[in-house]
């Protein structure tokens, strides 16, 4: 999560170094001084969620995910497991934090994996209620869809934009 809105050129650099040499991935990232950055490679049995951006954003980790599964960048430079949430209880919540606000500009970045889109699957969210809500999800409907919705300070009415669903089975790097 940035809390500046990245430029087309360098969500293209975070994929394209994604792809080239996943090992300088988390630096490539971290040059774009994210306000929050969670790789979610911690080991099984792990009690706390690493922020990687600095900032202390930790969480404390739910039932619900599976850690240690394979990532989108695997390579022999770079480990990069990942977290398999269950789709029922696995999420995690960071807590507020004025440099999580979504409220001005923002970026929000994601390898996603999608193994069932039958219910609704959030991505990342924040706020609650009516106060500058920002949310990335997958939507069951005939057909399936990816959306990002936001109600930022525009008096309660939430914009949305919809997306095909990407593939699943396969990473897809998702940028709004």
């Amino acid at each position: 999560i940035y809390a500046t809105a990245l430029s087309a050129a360098q969500v293209q650099q975070h994929y394209q170094t994604a792809l080239a040499n996943p090992a300088d991935y988390a630096t490539t990232v971290s040059t774009q001084s994210p306000a929050g950055y969670w790789r979610l490679d911690e080991a099984p049995g792990t009690a706390v969620l690493a922020d990687y951006s600095g900032h202390g954003h930790t969480a404390s980790i739910p039932t619900g995910i599976t850690f240690g599964t394979q990532g989108a960048l695997v390579n022999s430079g770079d480990a990069d497991t990942a977290a398999l949430f269950d789709g029922a209880s696995g999420t995690f919540d960071v807590g507020h934090s004025t440099s999580l606000d979504a409220a001005n500009t923002y970026s929000i970045e994601a390898w996603i994996n999608p193994t069932d889109v039958g219910n609704y699957r959030p991505i990342a969210a924040r706020g609650a209620g009516n106060a500058d809500d920002i949310e990335v999800y997958l939507e069951t409907n005939n057909p399936p869809y990816l959306a990002v919705a936001h109600n930022r300070n525009n008096g309660g009415q939430f914009g949305y934009w919809r997306f095909p669903v990407p593939p699943s089975g396969n990473y897809t790097h998702v940028a709004v």
